[in-house]
């Protein structure tokens, strides 16, 4: 009994600590300092077999759109104002010379493609098709149905293309039907207004981006860049800010890397982590993450319902085929916490200073995360049974699995149900 209590507990501490990031963590790999803007991690994937006597049958996913562009020009605008005055005025430190040179050449590229996909954005979405492909042909055996739906906007219609496109290619015979309707958006991009308001949610939220203000007036790159460190507050600018925008100029490189273009040598590792904290505790407090606030993650709750209704249709059935749906990552985020996975948990008001603790938007939202739920049946006689996966790491839920990482769709089906009633 004391070996079984003790397996229990260790158990127990692993999956709290599953959850955490720490300091070292983003120091070691400086990237992981891109929050959402991270890179799709490509590395092995491990695939559990299938228990046996089962194979699988149908895949239901939710995909964010792969990497892109940064969303609006303001932040070269705001960069480039202050960089090419300094130029003229000869108060740029040889950093800053390299450094505006390099920023030229980036705000040239990103010149008229706010928000576009770029080319490791359609790889990533390729790559992603033929692991699917490669790990699970039954689903997308010849004849089989994959039904395909992207919101209005350009790069996820065209991360649906890019997937859509290695799936045939890989099995010619598939039967792909692509949609991007905004019928669809009841569960496909739905509004955080129809979330009902909290009354403690608006001082929560100004504690915690005090937090996100704090941690973003703590950087400040100017004495690297120009002569005098006070020259950008004695024209007009903020340290601070500028800092904020370069970091963000610098994360979108990673979704560039054809320019050859790195702008970290400007932030020491403290900034970047200190930026990677505001950043990420950013995020938490957009999708309601603290403790107290308004819980906006409840805005997916139409695609949770939308997803079992689709698998219970599919399996009543007796088909086989996927089911893929592109979209944006402020949908994947909250359907990881709603569904119950380790990597993302409710900060506690007491501890808003250590949101990393919770949630690393990097784990979670790198740019082309999804969500796939596997389906399989047996040969004979059994239960459906359904398995997770985050950006295709396999996921446990907080209830009892058949087999591993393998769980009965009546069980999860039950369990999703109360959750979204009892969150």
């Amino acid at each position: 009994m004391r070996k079984i209590l003790l397996a229990a507990l260790l158990a127990a501490m692993a999956a709290a600590a599953a959850g955490q990031t720490e300091r070292t963590e983003v120091i070691r790999n400086t990237r992981k300092a891109d929050g959402n803007y991270y890179m799709y991690p490509n590395g092995r994937h491990k695939v559990s077999p299938a228990p046996r006597g089962y194979e699988p049958f149908y895949i239901t996913h939710y995909g964010r759109h792969g990497s892109r562009y940064m969303m609006t020009d303001g932040e070269y605008r705001y960069v480039m104002k202050f960089m090419e005055q300094a130029a003229r005025d000869n108060a740029l430190t040889p950093l800053g010379l390299k450094t505006l040179k390099r920023l030229r050449k980036a705000q040239a590229d990103a010149h008229g493609r706010e928000g576009e996909l770029t080319p490791l954005g359609s790889r990533q979405h390729m790559g992603i098709a033929r692991r699917m492909y490669k790990n699970y042909p039954q689903v997308f055996a010849p004849g089989n149905t994959v039904d395909a739906r992207a919101t209005l906007i350009h790069r996820c219609q065209e991360s649906m293309q890019y997937c859509c496109y290695m799936l045939k290619k890989c099995q010619p015979l598939l039967n792909i039907q692509q949609r991007s309707r905004r019928e669809d958006y009841y569960f496909m991009k739905q509004s955080s207004d129809s979330v009902a308001h909290l009354a403690t949610s608006g001082q929560v939220k100004r504690e915690a981006r005090a937090v996100v203000d704090s941690l973003r007036r703590r950087v400040n790159v100017s004495p690297r860049l120009f002569r005098n460190a006070g020259y950008l507050g004695e024209n007009g600018g903020k340290d601070w800010q500028l800092a904020y925008y370069l970091h963000c100029i610098a994360i979108d490189m990673d979704c560039l890397p054809e320019l050859h273009l790195d702008f970290r040598p400007v932030f020491s590792k403290d900034q970047l982590w200190d930026s990677w904290q505001a950043r990420n505790a950013s995020w938490a407090v957009a999708m309601g993450m603290f403790e107290g606030q308004t819980p906006y993650y409840k805005k997916i709750y139409g695609l949770v319902d939308n997803m079992i209704a689709w698998a219970d249709e599919m399996i009543a059935q007796g088909k086989a085929g996927a089911s893929l749906r592109f979209g944006h990552d402020s949908y994947v985020y909250p359907l990881a916490y709603v569904m119950g996975f380790n990597l993302i948990r409710t900060i506690p008001r007491n501890d808003q200073a250590r949101a990393y603790r919770y949630v690393a938007d990097f784990q979670v939202v790198p740019m082309a995360s999804n969500i796939q739920w596997v389906f399989f049946r047996p040969k004979g006689q059994g239960d459906i049974l359904v398995k997770f996966l985050l950006n295709e790491d396999e996921q446990q839920l907080p209830i009892p699995a058949y087999q591993g990482v393998f769980y009965r769709w009546n069980d999860v089906r039950a369990y999703l149900k109360n959750r979204m009633k009892t969150l």
